[in-house]
């Protein structure tokens, strides 16, 4: 199952920025229907929420352990 009625491609591009890295991120593809509207909306919240994930494993140095 598509989130919505497109298929859509997404690129990332890292940059220096003053300190740290930048991350761009571009979704294109989809189209002014609806459901590609609303999938739109989901998309972005979920690649906010992977980006802050990302931010805190790097910055963090988090890491996974198999014997959790």
């Amino acid at each position: 199952m598509d989130p919505g009625d497109s298929v859509t491609t997404v690129s990332f591009q890292l940059k220096p920025f003053r300190n740290g890295t930048l991350i761009e991120l571009h979704e294109t593809g989809y189209s002014n229907s609806k459901a590609d509207q609303e999938a739109c909306i989901d998309c972005a919240t979920g690649w906010g929420e992977a980006m802050t994930l990302l931010k805190i494993y790097l910055e963090r140095g988090l890491t996974f352990k198999d014997d959790l």
